[in-house]
């Protein structure tokens, strides 16, 4: 523990990094963002506000989001989670990975439940407004009436409502269609995704082996297809 208010309690080859972070056991974890968390498990890594739980060589990267079990999942979406299974990367906004399942940057809220599921970007309808137009929504909102749908704000000349979720479910499944229940997959559907991270500058390794920077953003996150269909 190298921070203040960081804490190590026992197991081994354990570091917390990050103000407020913590590691419960297990063996070569690594807590590095501000208030993350890991419960046991080996090779785990935990950035601002995550939590890891038990498991393998997995990373919660979004803020605030969450792994639990498995091994080699990644969670990058703020609030996302990922549950289980091998090899999922999360990384849509509050969105949920389940026994390995994937979900795009720009597909919050979904949920993909199987070995390799994916809910891709397009499974989610994206409506454009301007500001004007999103204060409206804003002020049904304020007054309780409901409004349907996750608001992106970030830009304030292209305000964002997303909706019309997708889901896929089981093994290999791909949900790239708004407002869908996806089971199997097509030729050239997305399979995965692959995140290239920016490498580290000090020589040191992380708990996973790698020289990855977790404590930026990924570089980027590119999309894996498949070559044949699956149903």
């Amino acid at each position: 523990a190298t921070e203040d208010y960081a804490s190590v309690w026992g197991g081994q080859g354990n570091t917390a990094s990050a103000a407020y972070s913590s590691v419960y056991g297990g063996g070569q974890n690594s807590a590095i963002g501000n208030y993350a968390a890991i419960l046991g498990g080996t090779g785990n890594s935990a950035g601002m506000g995550a939590t890891v739980t038990g498991g393998s060589l997995n990373n919660a990267q979004g803020l605030y989001s969450s792994i639990t079990g498995g091994a080699s999942n990644t969670a990058t979406g703020a609030y996302a989670t990922a549950l289980g299974g091998r090899a999922g990367n999360v990384n849509g906004i509050a969105s949920v990975g389940i026994l390995g399942g994937s979900t795009g940057e720009n597909a919050p809220l979904t949920l993909a439940a199987g070995y390799q599921s994916v809910v891709t970007d397009t499974g989610v309808k994206t409506t454009s407004y301007t500001w004007e137009e999103y204060q409206k929504y804003y002020e049904m909102a304020a007054e309780g009436k409901p409004v349907s749908g996750f608001w992106d704000t970030r830009d304030e000349n292209n305000i964002k409502r997303l909706d019309n979720f997708a889901t896929a479910l089981g093994y290999q499944a791909t949900a790239d269609e708004s407002q869908t229940i996806a089971f199997g997959h097509d030729a050239n559907d997305v399979s995965g995704y692959k995140i290239t991270w920016k490498q580290r500058t000090d020589g040191q390794y992380n708990s996973d082996g790698t020289q990855n920077d977790y404590t930026q953003a990924p570089e980027k996150i590119e999309e894996i297809h498949y070559d044949t269909a699956y149903y």
